[in-house]
């Protein structure tokens, strides 16, 4: 496998897995006040739901930072909500997901370790290209005993449940066997992305350079490659991505 095609995770499709939904009374509002004020009190399974220490605490020190944001996930009039927070005991940046069809459901959940990433930064929506729908990006770490592994996985609404698209390796670090080091960058033009990836073996050395292009896949919901257009997109010279052809595409969720 070529090192460019590592640049990708494919999850879209039918075999993907959609996050669970759970049924809320409260909607949005509501519950950012039961969290902040303690009125109106979430019942258990609501609370059991969000998996938060501060949900059912008297101390509401043991979260900070909540905010309510309201954001277009699919083409329904009904905007989706992200309710963001900081929980103490968790020592983590948090974000629910919550989506309106007959009620209101929580359709997921994601933190981020409050050394890693900035709370108002941690979870993005954004629109790659023009043909796919909006992305819910978050951030990963799948890093452990020296290695570093951060990426960015993305969603996509579909029937009142989130489901994932692909996911970008941002940084790879492997100090051991071999080590290394990897950047990726994302550039995008009206259709297409372009991913750069830089890669030197070991750390320090010269860096080497290449570059894969992908279109949006609107039965698999996920971006594929397309390699017959490598060239009008990426310099076969030296790997990196034409500059007049694609634009950075801000996807860093980290510090």
């Amino acid at each position: 496998m070529k090192p460019a095609l590592l640049a990708l995770l494919f999850t879209g499709g039918a075999w993907a897995q959609a996050l669970p939904v759970v049924p809320f009374r409260l909607d949005p509002e509501q519950v950012l006040r039961s969290l902040r004020d303690r009125r109106p009190v979430m019942s258990e399974s609501e609370c059991g739901a969000l998996a938060l220490s501060g949900c059912r605490s008297e101390e509401p020190t043991r979260i900070r930072g909540i905010s309510l944001r309201w954001v277009q996930l699919d083409t329904d009039e009904q905007l989706e909500a992200i309710l963001v927070l900081t929980g103490e005991a968790e020592d983590s940046h948090i974000a629910y997901v919550f989506d309106r069809q007959a009620q209101w459901n929580l359709i997921g959940s994601f933190e981020c370790r409050r050394h890693r990433c900035e709370l108002d930064r941690m979870v993005r929506v954004q629109q790659l290209t023009k043909d796919a729908p909006p992305l819910l990006f978050c951030y990963r770490d799948r890093g452990g005993s020296g290695t570093v592994n951060w990426y960015n996985e993305s969603f996509h609404l579909r029937a009142g449940r989130l489901w994932p698209s692909f996911q970008v390796i941002t940084y790879e670090y492997m100090p051991f066997r071999g080590p290394y080091s990897l950047v990726r960058r994302v550039r995008a033009s009206d259709d297409r992305l372009v991913i750069h990836t830089i890669r030197e073996q070991p750390p320090g050395t010269k860096p080497q350079h290449s570059c894969e292009v992908l279109r949006w896949d609107a039965e698999r919901f996920t971006y594929r490659p397309v390699a017959a257009e490598q060239a009008k997109y990426c310099d076969s010279r030296n790997g990196q991505p034409l500059a007049d052809k694609s634009f950075p595409a801000v996807l860093s969720l980290l510090r």
